[in-house]
């Protein structure tokens, strides 16, 4: 359990606000984000296989144009880290499809020293080695189990290294305690992946976004510029284990603010749902009618269990207005789990859930909860499958 205090934090997420002037400013300080021509993307990623980049992993020799291609990792310039560091991509090609899974890993947040501390703040291809030879082939990154329903799709797959939620837009940010300058800026990374994602798969007919924990709150902030750059392709969502809850007893309103302003996840609201942050800091549960009302293309899922034990950990900071030190309650969050879902959710008809007993966090990523769920007779990888054409029925208490 996490013994917090946050009260500094918020104070100085405040100043900054009010110094820099945050809640004016689009955060645009990056005025070449999204228009890097020299990251070479690769004019014939759907025949080779070395996916984005020409430059990066250039094995053309004795090239299979039809067979699946294993993970190919492809720095992008200008992206960046935690630490300062290059960041980038990985794909996983299949020129027999035309599907595009595009997955956000989680692992934590980053706005203190003991929480950047259990935070990656860098992943680049020794990681990414390292990654494909253990979570790279679990969950659903599996493509030898037919239980899997992308299991034949092309992967893009966003390593988590700037402690953002996937949501920041702040170079050079500051955490309390801390060791020196925090490049908290995964949005702006994503404005930069994507556009070479788009023309390595200018011809897909689908495309599945999903993330688990900090990612699925990512996929949440960043399915506008997703949807937006595959204009008129459906973009079906999966939001695993990362709940923007509307009670503010489970999300506070001032641990909200305490996020969109240590990050600068305005630009974020601003391309997005720009009435989903309100002046006492509530407002972030409004990305899911937003998102429905918006997207008539999109399907939309959320997966948790009913008293996820790292989610509870991280809202409890923002009990007692932000100096919290207990995690939420089991029952208040399967209260807000329900409230959430029966209230707000499925009264857009575009959205379902999936929520099962227990107080686990995330299965998409884990080999024997991604494959043996299942609720009754529906099975996750079932009601995950129907999810990336239609709005499947809720499953769960």
């Amino acid at each position: 359990m996490l013994q917090r205090n946050l009260t500094l934090l918020l104070a100085l997420s405040l100043f900054l606000w009010l110094s820099v002037g945050l809640a004016c400013d689009s955060g645009d300080d990056d005025d070449d984000s999204g228009d890097d021509d020299d990251t070479g993307a690769d004019d014939d990623a759907a025949t080779d296989d070395d996916a984005v980049n020409d430059d990066v992993a250039d094995d053309d020799t004795a090239d299979d144009d039809t067979a699946p291609v294993g993970w190919v990792w492809n720095p992008i310039e200008g992206s960046l880290c935690r630490d300062g560091s290059a960041a980038g991509f990985a794909v996983r090609l299949n020129p027999n499809s035309d599907k595009l899974v595009i997955a956000l890993q989680g692992g934590g947040a980053c706005y203190d020293a003991d929480s950047c501390a259990d935070n990656p703040s860098h992943f680049g291809e020794e990681d990414f080695n390292a990654w494909i030879g253990g979570s790279g082939v679990s969950g659903i990154f599996n493509d030898a189990n037919d239980a899997n329903p992308v299991k034949d799709w092309n992967f893009v797959f966003i390593p988590y290294c700037t402690g953002d939620l996937h949501a920041g837009s702040q170079p050079n940010g500051v955490a309390p305690g801390a060791e020196g300058a925090q490049q908290f800026v995964g949005y702006q990374n994503m404005a930069l992946f994507l556009p070479e994602i788009q023309e390595a798969f200018s011809s897909v007919t689908g495309v599945f976004l999903t993330g688990e924990s900090a990612g699925g709150f990512g996929v949440m902030l960043n399915y506008a510029q997703v949807a937006n750059t595959f204009s008129g392709v459906p973009v079906a969502l999966l939001d695993d284990s990362g709940p923007l809850f509307e009670s503010d007893d489970v999300l506070a309103p001032c641990l909200q603010v305490l996020v969109t302003f240590l990050w600068n996840v305005q630009p974020a609201i601003d391309d997005g749902c720009s009435d989903c942050i309100q002046v006492n800091g509530d407002g972030y549960s409004g990305w899911y009618p937003w998102l429905a009302e918006n997207y008539p293309l999109g399907t939309f899922g959320l997966f948790s269990s009913m008293e996820d034990a790292t989610i509870r950990d991280f809202f409890g900071m923002g009990q007692d207005n932000c100096s919290g030190t207990t995690d939420i309650p089991a029952d208040v969050y399967s209260a807000g789990l329900i409230d959430m879902r029966d209230n707000l959710l499925l009264p857009t008809e575009k959205w379902s859930t999936y929520y099962i007993p227990g107080d686990t966090h995330t299965i998409t990523p884990d080999e024997t909860m991604y494959f043996d769920t299942a609720i009754g007779d529906v099975a996750f990888t079932t009601w995950m499958g129907e999810l990336l054409n239609s709005v499947p029925a809720p499953v769960g208490p």
